[in-house]
């Protein structure tokens, strides 16, 4: 398109009011240009520097070198490096110019195309909100006019405020589907934006696009219907923690879908106890205790206001449940030494034959777990204490009467003779590591006899 230009000359001397004709191969209105190089032919033959210095070229906004030939009074203008399918060019020519006998001149050269052809354009059709029954997004889905090139689709788009995202692709690329790997935040504004992404044959999409969504509407805090014991999976709603069993797990039920991360980072024991969650759907939550509860110790539940659902509403209110443990602790039932029973915090005079074996046997008032009784010999302990010469009775056996009845058989046992004494001290270890049964129940405390050993 050709344009007239007047000049007036700087020299007093020297009137001309001849126009300068501007030719430039790409027209005002067309929108693509499929030529590598823009022509501006000039009707008078200017000074190429002050030209040159006139020439600005910019790609998606950004200035990138020209790269400049002339062919006569023509100006041959093309981006160094070649001008990129898909991108949108600016291309400026504004100021004042001189012709080589100095007149001077004011140019004004203005274009904007995009390089290459109206069917290489690459643009979003359309954009989808996929809901789900509750009305809340369940993704977005994003359909463009050709393939797309995924790893700048990853790349370039962005939602705000951030949420961690997953995308997934048609087998042509035609579209993509962008979903939370979580929830979408309830009652929040999301806002995205999808800039500088190229098609899978290198084309830059042609322009900027962007929209805001309302992920998911929620008008309630979660609340926590039930906290109850577990077997396997069956949830026992109808009992308390009450009833809570050695090692038994523990069932929250929620009246909607929760952050497993919340659960547990804001559910806690006082005192401390260690376990692990599990949910099937993310509403009822099992923990399972990685060792027993402490026998007729009292604990606190707490679900703190830290735990949210998965949109992100936190509950209302701290919540407390105090539960005890059901069990019990072991106690000694009965203790005999050689049939004659012995009694704690007393002295207990016994009659023997010097060098005569002694046969304790202790009667529990609950069946043992098998490791305990295995090891009791770790837990009994039988020593002499009086005189102090006196020398400790050696264990010789170990007798497993029954699941809560054990005998033990020493030797080195002395007899004193009337008016002095032989006292003996039987200690059986109190303590959840010593005697134990398999439901977690065990000796409370350590239990100690005096026992004073005298001749026939």
């Amino acid at each position: 398109m050709a344009s007239c230009i007047t000049a007036a000359a700087l020299s007093c001397s020297l009137v001309s009011f001849e126009e300068l004709e501007t030719c430039v191969s790409l027209f005002e209105e067309q929108t693509y240009c499929a030529n590598q190089i823009v022509k501006i032919d000039f009707s008078i033959c200017m000074d190429k520097a002050s030209i040159e210095n006139l020439i600005s070229l910019k790609e998606d906004g950004s200035r990138v070198d020209a790269r400049i030939d002339w062919l006569g009074s023509s100006c041959l203008v093309q981006a160094r490096g070649g001008f990129m399918k898909g991108r949108k060019y600016i291309l400026n020519v504004q100021g004042p110019a001189y012709a080589q006998d100095g007149r001077a001149y004011s140019v004004n050269i203005y274009r904007e195309f995009i390089f290459g052809n109206a069917v290489d354009r690459f643009a979003l059709n359309a954009v989808e909100e996929k809901k789900d029954a509750r009305g809340d997004i369940e993704c977005l889905l994003f359909t463009f006019n050709k393939a797309i090139d995924p790893a700048t689709f990853e790349r370039e788009f962005n939602v705000t405020p951030y949420i961690d995202l997953n995308k997934e692709y048609s087998n042509d690329f035609l579209t993509a589907r962008v979903f939370p790997k979580d929830k979408w935040k309830a009652n929040v504004f999301y806002a995205w934006k999808l800039a500088n992404i190229v098609s899978a044959d290198g084309v830059k999409i042609f322009k900027a696009c962007e929209g805001s969504f309302l992920g998911a509407k929620k008008d309630k805090e979660p609340q926590l219907l039930k906290a109850c014991p577990v077997i396997g999976k069956t949830f026992l709603e109808d009992e308390s923690l009450d009833n809570l069993l050695e090692r038994q797990s523990i069932g929250l039920v929620f009246d909607c879908e929760m952050s497993m991360e919340s659960v547990k980072n804001g559910v806690y024991f006082t005192p401390t106890a260690q376990g692990h969650w599990d949910s099937d759907d993310m509403k009822r939550f099992v923990f399972t205790p990685y060792k027993n509860y402490l026998v007729e110790t009292k604990y606190r539940l707490t679900i703190s206001e830290s735990v949210e659902d998965k949109w992100g509403i936190k509950v209302k209110d701290e919540k407390n449940i105090c539960f005890l443990q059901k069990t019990n602790f072991i106690e000694i039932e009965r203790l005999a030494l050689n049939t004659k029973e012995i009694t704690e915090n007393q002295e207990n005079k016994i009659k023997a034959d010097e060098d005569a074996p002694a046969y304790f046997r202790i009667v529990f008032t609950k069946a043992l777990d098998e490791r305990s009784l295995l090891e009791v010999k770790n837990a009994v302990k039988f020593e002499g204490i009086f005189p102090q010469n006196i020398q400790s009775p050696r264990l010789n056996a170990i007798t497993i009467i029954n699941a809560n009845t054990i005998e033990l058989t020493y030797d080195n046992i002395k007899a004193a003779d009337l008016g002095k004494e032989c006292v003996y001290k039987l200690t059986i270890r109190g303590g959840e590591n010593f005697i134990y049964n398999s439901m977690g129940e065990y000796l409370k405390e350590d239990k100690c006899y005096c026992i004073s050993m005298e001749k026939n």
